[in-house]
């Protein structure tokens, strides 16, 4: 958001990629994908940051169906 406004965010993994499950709070966003794994969007002072989950994070695999957020706000693959 900028002035109160949302904004695109601009991505070049989601226009080839399946996305199974969004989740969030505040200024961020989770996202699991079918093959990019685990992605994390933060917005902090006027500027969105990103990161990847995958394998070689220690994922199970790089599908990630379903994004979890736990009561205290911890979010991750559904277990």
């Amino acid at each position: 958001m900028k002035d109160g406004r949302a904004q695109a965010l601009k991505s070049s993994f989601a226009h080839k990629e399946v996305i199974y499950s969004i989740t969030g709070r505040k200024n961020e966003i989770w996202i699991g994908t079918q093959h990019s794994g685990l992605k994390r969007f933060e917005y902090r002072n006027g500027v969105i940051g990103g990161k990847t989950y995958t394998q070689t994070n220690g994922l199970a695999e790089n599908s990630v169906f379903a994004v979890y957020q736990s009561p205290d706000g911890q979010c991750g693959p559904e277990p």
